[in-house]
């Protein structure tokens, strides 16, 4: 097992001999782990082990035999070792013996002793050790880089302090003296100052302000050029407009049309706007009548029209057209066409009149109008040409609709239907009133000879295409009784349904780029 994988196993040993046993990792004995095999090939691996170990002590035998032999041929004889020889140094080598023997007991000991420690958290301090030391080398590389850093600031700030601020506080002296000497100090104090640190805190560079003052002093030079040339041109104007006049074209000060104007408008000036006032009030006056007057007519026109047109049949329905007052515009269409507008000479400015609408017509042309000193931005002046538009239409003050009465005598409006319909139903309503609008236009109940001799053509582009076979027939049934003339054009699967009802039925035909109109019989199809 590899040493990561021995607490997985309550015993384990791994290749290098280290025994996992009890919850402690320790190193197995060299020579247990010599004579020590685990396996199928446990048994084998020892015999050749002890044939080895063998084949070594014959080796050894072999080579101690010449020695035994010549030490035999001494039997008999005097000892090999004198006296001085076993007092001295037999008892050294004893000695040395003995010495050699307690530190391979004191070695077996620490081996011992070592086989029993946790090496796994040894082998976490060493890891501990090593990230430390590499953290300890990148903070030194660290270190190095803001020791650098550091020189390059103190050598940057040494330059600022004896070089460039020096040279720029005196570049600031002597710009402020130029402004001193182009503008006053309560310019600079007031406008200059303030603006230049508005437009710091927002570019945030003195660079980015200077390039926009740069191009804005340009444009501006550009307009002050292009107004004292207008300026020198309304002089011209004024003078030659009120000869004899001596007052200087090119002057750089206004001081005599100043004077000029303050004359006028002390004395001049307040007759002239008595008489604009009396002239406004008299035009306002004729406004207001001619106003509403046209207002009432367009409606009374409009009535009559709609009165005037027959009930048209569809099918077993009939449509009748409406008009009436829109709900929303109720009070100043009752106004509008109040019988007290066109009873004695006082007309609108009657005192009836006045005293039953004078507030709502206050309101009305409040709406349309503003007094001479108002100054309108832009929103006021959408809302103003918004209000022109809605109150200056007469269909403001009306509400249109069709009404449609079955053949049992049930009525419907179609603006409280038209969302509930089908297709077919909802472009129903549409063609009759495109139809009678045609027929208003083209004054079909007109019998002179000039209106009645006209050409009364209605063209339809993909006609009733959301209709089904009962009210195509019924809306061209219709187009015959308004005595309309059509041309229409619809898609091929409605042929069938308007052939039969059409005077000529033609087929267009594109080949590529080349249109073909040919004419459709009935059995062509």
């Amino acid at each position: 097992a590899h040493v990561n994988q021995l607490r997985r196993h309550k015993t384990a040993v791994t290749a290098d001999g280290m025994l996992y046993q009890g919850y402690v990792a320790r190193p197995m004995r060299k020579d247990h782990m010599e004579d020590a095999f685990i396996g199928r090939k446990a048994v084998a691996l020892r015999i050749a082990r002890l044939e080895e170990e063998m084949r070594t002590a014959g080796s050894e035998i072999a080579s101690w035999t010449p020695i035994q032999s010549l030490l035999s041929k001494h039997k008999g004889r005097d000892a090999l070792f004198t006296q001085f020889f076993v007092h001295s140094t037999v008892e050294q080598r004893r000695s040395d013996l003995e010495r050699g023997t307690q530190i391979a007991a004191e070695l077996s000991r620490i081996d011992e002793e070592l086989s029993r420690l946790d090496l796994f958290w040894l082998h976490e301090q060493r890891r501990q050790i090593e990230r430390l030391k590499q953290e300890i080398n990148m903070l030194e590389g660290e270190k190095d880089k803001h020791i650098a850093e550091k020189a390059r600031l103190k050598e940057r700030i040494r330059r600022l302090e004896y070089e460039e601020l020096p040279e720029l506080y005196q570049q600031q002296v002597e710009k402020e003296d130029a402004l001193g000497e182009q503008f006053t100090q309560d310019f600079i104090a007031q406008t200059g100052v303030p603006r230049y640190g508005q437009e710091l805190s927002r570019l945030k560079r003195a660079s980015a302000v200077a390039k926009n003052f740069r191009d804005q002093l340009v444009r501006t030079q550009n307009e002050r050029s292009g107004t004292r040339s207008r300026l020198f041109k309304a002089r011209q104007d004024y003078i030659s407009a009120f000869q004899p006049c001596s007052f200087r074209v090119d002057a750089m000060v206004n001081d005599e049309f100043a004077q000029e104007q303050q004359r006028l408008e002390e004395s001049e000036l307040t007759k002239y706007r008595e008489k604009i006032k009396a002239a406004r009030e008299s035009a306002m006056e004729q406004f207001q009548n001619d106003f509403l007057a046209k207002l009432k007519s367009s409606i009374d026109q409009v009535q009559d029209q709609v009165k005037s047109l027959k009930q048209p049949k569809f099918g077993t329905d009939r449509y009748q057209f409406r008009v009436d007052r829109h709900p929303d515009f109720a009070e100043y269409y009752d106004m509008i066409m109040a019988p007290e507008l066109m009873e004695g000479e006082g007309g609108l400015f009657a005192l009836p009149f006045q005293q039953k609408y004078g507030k709502l017509i206050e309101d009305l042309f409040g709406r349309l109008s503003m007094s001479d000193d108002t100054q309108l931005n832009a929103q006021k002046q959408s809302e103003l040409q918004q209000n022109i538009e809605r109150y200056t239409d007469f269909r403001t003050y009306l509400k249109f609709d069709l009404e449609t009465t079955d053949q049992n005598g049930s009525k419907q409006l179609l603006s409280r239907t038209l969302n509930t319909k089908s297709g077919g139903e909802t472009q129903t309503p549409f063609y009759i009133a495109v139809l009678a609008s045609f027929a208003q236009l083209y004054q079909v109940n007109n019998l002179s000879k000039l209106a009645s001799n006209t050409v009364r053509l209605v063209v339809f582009d993909e006609a009733f295409n959301k209709m089904d076979s009962d009210r195509i027939v019924e809306s061209v049934r219709l187009l015959r009784e308004m005595g309309l003339q059509a041309i229409i054009s619809t898609p091929p699967d409605k042929v069938p349904d308007i052939a039969p009802l059409a005077d000529k039925t033609h087929l267009v035909l594109k080949d590529r780029y080349q249109m073909h109109i040919l004419p459709w019989e009935k059995d062509m199809a």
